[in-house]
């Protein structure tokens, strides 16, 4: 998870950068982009929880 999660989060750092423009522009997060890295970001929780033992149910490998 950790290693698959490093990786996605240089991609979500890359597609935040960018979305700036977006926003900048259009004044919205583009849907896909915003989707994307909260999906990241409740897995990373998910993942960082059951490092931590604070639940026992093994985080899925999906960012819904």
């Amino acid at each position: 998870h950790i290693i698959i999660l490093y990786f996605l989060f240089i991609i979500a750092g890359v597609l935040v950068f960018l979305a700036q423009f977006a926003i900048l522009f259009t004044g919205t997060f583009p849907k896909g982009m915003h989707t994307f890295v909260v999906g990241l970001h409740r897995w990373y929780v998910r993942v960082i929880g059951y490092m931590y033992a604070m639940t026992d149910k093994y985080p899925p490998f999906s960012l819904s």
